[in-house]
């Protein structure tokens, strides 16, 4: 990991954060994230402006997922990614919906079966706030 300001001619300081697909989805320093289950809303919030939390849930190939993501307070941006049980690139994302409130990744089949993951940020990574997540699975 290489950190540095994007045209070098500025200092400051700032903070890191490290997220492995799969893994862990909270650390001491940020709580929010863990299991979603189908039909469940969790609340959480994005705390410092590159900050970013994590969902788990177990589903089949083949299911059919509805993901929501809302600003409940703040500035936030909201965006979605969907990662898939073998990890690498994100398998679908979802934002800037306006009034760029929500994010909303609807009818996605999933590729395979496993743990997938859901990764919430600010779009940018440039704003904070409180938001909602909402899971639906469809066999």
């Amino acid at each position: 990991i290489v950190v540095r300001d994007w045209q070098a001619d500025d200092t400051g300081d700032y903070s890191l954060s490290l997220l492995v697909i799969p893994g862990a989805t909270t650390s001491p320093q940020d709580q929010h994230g863990g299991v979603i289950a189908s039909g469940e809303t969790k609340s959480g919030s994005i705390d410092l402006e590159a900050d970013t939390d994590a969902y788990t849930f177990t589903a089949n190939v083949g299911a059919t997922v509805v993901i929501q993501m809302s600003r409940e307070s703040g500035g936030l941006h909201p965006w979605i990614d969907l990662y898939s049980p073998s990890g690498g690139d994100a398998e679908a994302s979802a934002g800037g919906r306006s009034p760029f409130s929500t994010a909303l990744l609807q009818g996605h089949q999933l590729a395979e079966s496993g743990q997938y993951t859901i990764v919430v940020r600010d779009w940018q990574a440039d704003d904070t706030g409180d938001y909602s997540l909402s899971l639906v699975v469809i066999p």
